[in-house]
């Protein structure tokens, strides 16, 4: 999915795999944020689209390469849902405490 965040074209994907094939192929992650309990991963566009249709075309990498990033991500998806708990928990209290 394409998007115009801050003035540059990105590629947003919730797909772990697709976006541990994209780190892999050397794409930089721009952001990783909750979305409805999924993590949207958010990567600049440069040539980002291309790499997501060869993905699903079944292209080629590294074994060693794709897990190494699918492991990185996975880790990155704990501490997003981590941290959105937290500020989650932080919310409910404070509306909780005023009441």
């Amino acid at each position: 999915m394409y998007s115009n965040e801050s003035e540059s074209q990105t590629y947003q994907t919730n797909e772990l795999e697709l976006a541990a094939f994209l780190k892999a192929r050397g794409h930089f992650l721009v952001s990783a944020k909750p979305v409805r309990g999924l993590v949207t991963f958010v990567f600049k566009d440069n040539g980002t689209y291309e790499d997501a249709q060869r993905f699903f075309a079944g292209a080629e990498i590294s074994a060693r390469e794709l897990f190494t990033e699918h492991r990185g991500l996975r880790a990155l998806i704990r501490k997003v849902k981590e941290f959105d708990a937290q500020i989650g928990t932080e919310k409910n209290y404070g509306s909780a405490r005023h009441s």
